[in-house]
């Protein structure tokens, strides 16, 4: 179901893979950019906006878990 943790985790996954396939491979961080313009297009309100971005954090935290092994530091958000 569109907006669940579940849902953006399963996009920035497959986004990830898509870009393997193609060789057009773009950094976590561009993915979720993408999507949160996605987000603000879709949402009917201002709340239903500030819960689907929250799970589109929550998603990409997982998400860089899983393919780093580890959590995301703030040295590392600074550096891109």
């Amino acid at each position: 179901m569109y907006g669940t943790v579940t849902y953006f985790t399963n996009r920035l996954m497959a986004m990830i893979m898509n870009g393997l396939v193609i060789d057009q491979m773009f950094p976590l961080d561009e993915y979720v950019k993408q999507m949160q313009c996605e987000v603000v297009r879709r949402a009917n309100h201002q709340g239903e906006k500030e819960y689907y971005l929250n799970n589109l954090k929550i998603a990409s935290e997982h998400t860089y878990q899983t393919l780093a092994g580890k959590k995301k530091t703030r040295w590392e958000d600074d550096e891109h």
